[in-house]
């Protein structure tokens, strides 16, 4: 009888160079963009570290981790002031134009409300991109980053992706 099995490829980082210090409150970040048209992921795990300077947070702010498919070839399909970033794969910006209601929220962090000694780091995921999704991975993802806390962010921010196939034998 043959059996199905999951196999997870090598954990890697998508670049998140603009969740850094420059990202201060009430803007947006994106990351790199994810590419599965050759890797052909059925899913992929995402998760990750958000660092805070260390700057009061108040009760109730968060920071806010959206996701954005791309379901064609043609760029301005996308909606939500992001379609333009899928001409450059990779292409990271700090933006204030971001339509947010036009994303999926992934996942909002909740910091506590306190002033850190040092540089604090809220970890999030592992969560399933084809979760988001309805359960179908897309052509190419993009993440994005809302600084809606009154605190600046601090060097050290990553994400990391784990592609998953399944194997039959």
């Amino acid at each position: 009888m043959a059996e199905t099995k999951i196999t997870y490829a090598t954990d890697a980082a998508l670049a998140v160079t603009a969740w850094s210090t420059g990202l201060t409150t009430g803007l947006t970040a994106t990351s790199a963009i994810f590419d599965n048209t050759s890797t052909k992921y059925v899913d992929v795990l995402i998760g990750g570290v958000v660092e805070i300077a260390t700057t009061t947070v108040a009760a109730g702010e968060s920071l806010d981790i959206y996701i954005s498919g791309q379901y064609s070839e043609t760029a301005t399909d996308m909606g939500g002031a992001i379609d333009a970033l899928y001409g450059a794969a990779g292409q990271e910006v700090v933006s204030t134009s971001f339509v947010r209601e036009n994303l999926i929220i992934a996942v909002s962090i909740q910091p506590e409300a306190a002033t850190p000694d040092t540089a604090q780091g809220y970890h999030w995921g592992p969560l399933s991109v084809a979760g988001l999704f309805g359960g179908t991975m897309p052509k190419r993802f993009m993440l994005a980053l809302h600084n809606n806390t009154g605190a600046s962010l601090a060097a050290g921010s990553d994400v990391n992706t784990t592609g998953i196939t399944y194997t039959t034998a």
